[in-house]
């Protein structure tokens, strides 16, 4: 589906609504979860993403940044049609991705950008599509040697002062 032909029952923004919990069927119901196709929540206060994010199986799109994120769920992991998942400015560390996340071979932008993370996320390695990654106003210091072989990624903003390991 073109991006043209995205509209308002496939696409729902949702930012800087207050939010302080992932929302629930009164505001999408779970009917009509498995056609959204761009999700925005960024700019409210939800603490982390809950198992029911799987029920978006068809997401392209999802922006959760600005939010005070401390943990993803592993059922993020289930959306294989997603190719952008935005989550800077949160308080997500090395332990808030699930070891799974790289099961999202679809993903082809990444921002987890000012979060609280200090080593490079190991999930990201190997994930084969990622075109852009951005990773500053993070506390890693030290960047794998295995990532120098992914030439096709635009690495943005990885950190300020890292030596590769």
């Amino acid at each position: 589906m073109a991006v043209s032909e995205w509209n308002d029952r496939n696409s729902k923004n949702l930012c800087r609504n207050g939010y302080t919990e992932f929302p629930g069927e009164e505001v999408i119901p779970e009917s009509g979860r498995s056609a959204i196709l761009s999700l925005r929540l960024d700019h409210n206060r939800i603490g982390f993403i809950p198992p029911e994010i799987k029920a978006f199986r068809s997401l392209v799109i999802l922006d959760i940044g600005n939010n005070g994120l401390s943990h993803i769920s592993v059922e993020l992991s289930q959306l294989t049609q997603l190719q952008v998942l935005i989550a800077k400015n949160n308080n997500l560390d090395n332990d808030s991705v699930p070891k799974s996340f790289d099961q999202l071979q679809s993903l082809v932008d990444v921002n987890f950008g000012g979060n609280n993370f200090t080593e490079f996320p190991p999930q990201l390695v190997h994930m084969s599509k990622i075109q852009k990654l951005s990773l500053g106003s993070n506390r890693i210091r030290e960047i794998p040697s295995t990532i120098e072989h992914m030439r096709r990624w635009v690495v943005r903003e990885i950190c300020c002062f890292f030596r590769l390991v």
